[in-house]
């Protein structure tokens, strides 16, 4: 009898090993955690109570066939939970920031301009320069798909960030951007924390900006 609780013990602590192995193996980082770990913890408070229930019968009269099946049910379970854990979460699952309920309202120059002084950003110039090469004039797809009106992207997730309103995505650049500005020149500071790849990137802002200036800012 000792023998059989020993067995069941000794298997199941390498059934279980084994899937938090796996579940470490098929780790991945995503912008929002993913809706499967709900399911995910579902499966391993089953499997803890059948573990419970197995001390219990193995210290009674379980036979070899008897373990044996619930050595299977197990692995069959631990399964599920692997699979589960490595699941990446659909487009539908993956998480849209939203800082505020904002008026909606066109996206043009004059709008984004109101909604950097809204939010409180500095060097309103270079950064509406940004908006406008980033979203090549405010008509790409992360433009119009995510309103993600500056590159904004997730390393982890390797994705654009994606906002409920482009008004939200002004918001996401002061936290995740301007917030480490402390004064100075501010293309200097872009280049500094390597803003983009493109070696020309702080050049083309500058010209950008150049040529806004006469609309937005000279009365």
């Amino acid at each position: 009898m000792e023998r059989k609780s020993i067995i069941a013990s000794l298997l199941f602590s390498v059934t279980m090993a084994h899937a938090t192995a796996q579940e470490k193996a098929c780790s991945f980082n995503t912008v929002t955690p993913s809706s499967t770990n709900y399911l995910v913890e579902e499966v391993t408070d089953d499997l803890q109570e059948k573990a419970d229930t197995a001390g219990a019968h193995a210290q009674g009269n379980m036979s070899v066939e008897e373990i044996e099946r619930l050595i299977a049910y197990y692995e069959k379970k631990v399964a599920t939970r692997d699979s589960l854990a490595c699941q990446k979460p659909s487009n539908n699952r993956l998480n849209v920031l939203s800082y505020a309920d904002w008026t909606p309202r066109e996206l043009n120059l004059e709008s984004l301009k109101d909604v950097l002084g809204e939010v409180g950003l500095s060097n309103k110039l270079f950064v509406l320069a940004q908006a406008v090469l980033e979203t090549g004039n405010f008509s790409s797809h992360v433009c119009k798909e995510y309103n993600n009106l500056f590159g904004l992207y997730d390393s982890k997730s390797r994705d654009y960030y994606r906002f409920a309103s482009w008004e939200d995505s002004v918001v996401g650049y002061k936290r995740m951007i301007q917030y480490r500005y402390r004064g100075g020149n501010y293309l200097h500071f872009l280049k500094r924390i390597g803003y983009a790849e493109d070696p020309r990137y702080i050049s083309k802002v500058a010209q950008i900006a150049k040529r806004l200036y006469k609309n937005l800012f000279s009365d």
